[in-house]
């Protein structure tokens, strides 16, 4: 039981401290429906203004 006390601990603290750039990262996912993995990469860096526009502009046409 101590064991999994620990580990829900450890989540919870790792989701509280991460929480801002969750928060963005669900937004933008509500916004665009769909997100690269450098949108998600930028996210979680910090920059709560990234969008997936920026990153399908990098796409190439098919």
């Amino acid at each position: 039981m101590a064991l999994l006390r620990r580990g829900y601990d450890r989540a919870l603290a790792i989701l509280t401290e991460h929480r801002a750039a969750l928060d963005a990262l669900a937004k933008t996912l509500l916004e665009e429906e769909q997100v690269t993995g450098e949108v998600v990469k930028t996210l979680i860096n910090g920059n709560s203004d990234a969008s997936g526009k920026d990153a399908k502009k990098e796409e190439p046409n098919e």
